[in-house]
């Protein structure tokens, strides 16, 4: 990836220029055609995934829980906590993504502050939501 693609994501905008080169070193984009399962609940995860262009249901145990759009992400919860996927992701159209393996998550998280804050929040808001849904069954 390029820098100016790393800096057109929302999640890295308050980072320093010199972490944004070294996530566009870290990253790699992938190209997804619609109807695409990129992530399938219950399997073992080794991705992270930023949506650079396109839009992605994610649905748990059939249901549709999220939809998701450009600048959004998800497979985080995977890799800080259970190594599980805990949904199933689809792509609704053509999808464009920045991929980090979970080595690479990893870096990002510990040299980058602030976008460690934002991802580990967004999973514990997640997870929180998970157990909320879990009761009401």
């Amino acid at each position: 990836m390029t820098t100016s693609e790393i800096t057109a994501l929302p999640l890295f905008d308050d980072i320093p220029r010199s972490h944004r080169a070294e996530l566009a070193r870290l990253a790699d984009r992938i190209s997804v055609p619609a109807g695409r399962v990129i992530a399938r609940q219950g399997e073992l995860a080794h991705e992270f995934f930023v949506i650079i262009d396109g839009d992605v249901d994610v649905m748990r145990d059939g249901e549709l829980v999220n939809a998701l759009t450009a600048g959004d992400f998800f497979g985080e919860i995977a890799l800080v906590g259970d190594p599980h996927r805990t949904a199933t992701v689809v792509a609704t159209s053509d999808v464009e993504l920045a991929v980090l393996g979970r080595r690479e998550f990893r870096t990002m998280l510990a040299r980058c502050p602030d976008v460690a804050a934002t991802v580990l929040a967004s999973a514990s808001r997640r997870v929180v939501a998970s157990l909320r849904a879990l009761e009401m069954h």
